[in-house]
C-alpha cells in the first residue's frame, strides 16, 4: 500500500508542477498548481507515516498528525478547486464550484460519522469518505481534460515570453484539424 500511495504522491506533485507549468499568465491557475504540488507532499506522510491507527488499538500520535495534515491536504484541495475556478470560466467554473460543495457536504457527513469511533460505530463513514475522494479525482481528471484544450504558450524566445508565436494543441503537426480533406475520420 505504502508503493501506491508514494506513486500517488509523486503524480499528484507532477501533475500540480504541470498545472503550474502550462497557465502562462493566468495567476489562478499558477497557484492551482502549488496547491496540487502541496497536496502530493502532504499525502505521502498523511497515510504512511502517520497513518491512523487500527479500531482495536490505541490511539496515539500518528491519529492526531493524521487529522492535522489531513486537514491542511483538505484546505489545499479546496483552496486549488476555487483558484481553478477563477482561472477558467463558464461550465467549468460551475462543476468546479458544484465540486467543492460535494466535497464539503461528505466531509462534513463523515466527519459526524466518524465520531462513533469509540463505540466501533461508524455507519457510512467509509462511504462518504469514497465520495468524497472519487468527487476530488473526478475534479482532477477535468481539470487535466479542460487545460489540455486550453492555449498553451510557446517556447519562450529571447525576451524570454510568448508572444505571437504562442499556439494552441490544435496546432501541434498531429492534430485532429491536419487531416486532409476529404478524407473520412
Amino acid at each position: 500500500m505504502v508503493t501506491v500511495i508514494l506513486v500517488h504522491a509523486l503524480l499528484m506533485t507532477a501533475f500540480g508542477a504541470g498545472i503550474w507549468r502550462t497557465a502562462a499568465d493566468r495567476r489562478s491557475l499558477r497557484w492551482a498548481g502549488i496547491c496540487l504540488v502541496a497536496t502530493g507532499l502532504i499525502g505521502f506522510p498523511t497515510h504512511t507515516v502517520f497513518a491512523m491507527s487500527s479500531r482495536w488499538l490505541a490511539s496515539g500520535f500518528n491519529d492526531v498528525m493524521h487529522i492535522a495534515l489531513t486537514s491542511v491536504f483538505s484546505f489545499f484541495v479546496s483552496v486549488a478547486i476555487v483558484l481553478s475556478a477563477v482561472a477558467y470560466r463558464g461550465w467549468f467554473r460551475w462543476y468546479a464550484i458544484a465540486t467543492l460543495l460535494v466535497i464539503a457536504g461528505f466531509g462534513a457527513a463523515a466527519s459526524s460519522a466518524i465520531q462513533g469511533l469509540a463505540q466501533n460505530a461508524t455507519p457510512w463513514a467509509g462511504g462518504f469518505e469514497r465520495i468524497n475522494a472519487y468527487t476530488y479525482f473526478a475534479w482532477i481528471v477535468v481539470l487535466a481534460l479542460v487545460t489540455m484544450r486550453r492555449p498553451f504558450a510557446a517556447a519562450p524566445g529571447p525576451a524570454g515570453a510568448a508572444g505571437p508565436g504562442a499556439r494552441t494543441l490544435a496546432d501541434a503537426p498531429n492534430a485532429p484539424s491536419s487531416v486532409p480533406p476529404g478524407s473520412r475520420c
